[in-house]
């Protein structure tokens, strides 16, 4: 009798501790229901969201001067085919902010006319410096249009078509 009591005695510890030991390890492995990471959005990133789905095509002087920069683009040889895409891309956009995929929005920040105009400009860059930097490419002067139209909406130009 008594050997029978240890050996259920023994059993019992046996299974508590079997129950601690994944008890432990189930607590150090993530839960699969734990909420996922959450990032917080600047207010204005949020209602740009909320906005621009809905947004009207780019009118006025600002409209003009971002189609003169397209015709531009699809006038100069010097660019890349797919920096030239990249470029159509972010003129596209400009013009019909609501066309900008509802995930992409986030990356644009708070304001997504300069972060496009931004890219455009770097995108620029990256092809006029490929080719030497000359002055005389096209590429400078579209750099430039661009450089005027990034500081028009708030952001700073691209130190290479500044001067």
């Amino acid at each position: 009798m008594r050997l029978r009591r240890a050996l259920y005695t023994l059993l019992l510890l046996a299974v508590a501790l079997l129950g601690l030991i994944v008890g432990a390890l189930n607590l150090s492995a993530p839960a699969d229901d734990a909420p996922a990471q959450m990032m917080t959005l600047d207010p204005t990133v949020r209602a740009n969201i909320r906005a621009l789905p809905n947004a009207p095509p780019l009118t006025g002087e600002l409209a003009r001067s971002v189609n003169t920069i397209a015709a531009a683009v699809s006038a100069c040889p010097d660019y890349d085919p797919r920096r030239r895409a990249q470029m159509e891309q972010h003129i596209a956009w400009l013009l019909r902010p609501a066309d900008i995929p509802r995930e992409l929005i986030p990356a644009f920040g708070a304001n997504p006319q300069e972060r496009l105009l931004f890219g455009m400009a770097t995108f620029t860059q990256i092809d006029w410096q490929a080719r030497g930097s000359r002055r005389d490419s096209c590429l400078f002067a579209i750099g430039r249009q661009v450089n005027a139209l990034l500081t028009q909406v708030g952001g700073e130009p691209v130190a290479a078509f500044a001067s």
